[in-house]
């Protein structure tokens, strides 16, 4: 499915656990960067809650051959 197939709640969900793994996996005046490993265990951790369960459950495989 292409980004342009999608109506805007599910872009939002999508953008939201990019949001967060950037958010995360960047540093900060106030932190380093978290590693791949810690961020993909929080992003489970509010899955349900805070993001698609479903979004976080494939999120790694989609990106694991890019990083």
């Amino acid at each position: 499915m292409h980004w342009h197939g999608l109506n805007p709640d599910e872009r939002e969900f999508i953008r939201a656990v990019f949001d967060m793994y950037a958010a995360m996996t960047n540093d900060r005046p106030y932190r380093k960067a978290l590693t791949d490993e810690v961020v993909i265990a929080e992003l489970q951790k509010i899955s349900g809650s805070q993001l698609d369960p479903g979004l976080v459950k494939i999120f790694p495989v989609s990106f694991k051959d890019k990083v």
